[in-house]
């Protein structure tokens, strides 16, 4: 039987973990691999997955958000990604899997979850720098179910996590988080976190102004928030 408390195709009764399965894992820490016949489930937080190109470097290959499997390639008899690492403070539970109808089930959400960080990672990868970073705090900012926060706010990872995710380089990323926060898209709450404005995220055009440190142009730049007073 999967003892976990989220439902899954194919699954019976289902058994939430134990208080002493909740892993906590830091902020740019890594996640350590799973006991045989278990997964990690993402609880809270973000996880970041990587693999490696042929100098040995990272290369993300996808964002594991709340809900999220984590190992499942294991089911298919494939090596766990080389790098998985807590891009935000995040928390994890343990999936264990008994039968062939535990595995299905798994590999039939593995299948669903794939999918979808796909279509995530092409969003951080391509188009301009404001873009992509753009892309990743939408993501950030979705509603977290372990967190109990509003939906919006989100913890931000450090700038060169950021930057490795979005294929850019820290000091862009420092530049565009900047300008978001003069034109009132983000609002600080508590140190490493903000709420993000997500209605006028999703207006805001991808510009190379962005990435400027000068508002006049950072606010011509991004068009549709033109009319809005600076703070």
């Amino acid at each position: 039987m999967i003892e976990d408390a989220l439902p899954l195709p194919g699954a019976a009764a289902l058994k939430a973990p134990a208080d002493d399965e909740l892993l906590h894992v830091a902020a740019g820490s890594p996640l350590p691999p799973p006991a045989p016949q278990t997964l990690w489930r993402l609880r809270s937080g973000a996880v970041r997955l990587c693999s490696t190109d042929s100098r040995g470097g990272c290369i993300v290959v996808g964002v594991a958000l709340p809900g999220d499997l984590i190992g499942a390639e294991a089911l298919a008899g494939a090596a766990p990604w080389p790098g998985v690492q807590a891009l935000t403070a995040s928390a994890v539970t343990r999936v264990a899997y008994r039968t062939a109808a535990d595995e299905v089930a798994l590999l039939t959400q593995a299948l669903q979850q794939c999918r979808r960080q796909q279509r995530d990672l092409a969003l951080l990868r391509t188009g301009p720098a404001s873009e992509r970073i753009k892309a990743l705090l939408l993501v950030l900012s979705a509603a977290d179910p372990g967190t109990g926060d509003a939906p919006g706010d989100c913890a931000l990872p450090a700038l060169r996590d950021m930057a490795a995710v979005v294929d850019s380089a820290p000091e862009t990323v420092s530049r565009v988080i900047g300008s978001l926060r003069r034109l009132d898209v983000l609002h600080d709450r508590r140190a490493a976190s903000v709420r993000v404005d997500r209605h006028a995220l999703h207006g805001l055009r991808p510009v190379a102004g962005m990435t400027s440190s000068d508002l006049s142009v950072m606010r011509r730049a991004a068009g549709v928030l033109a009319d809005r007073p600076a703070r």
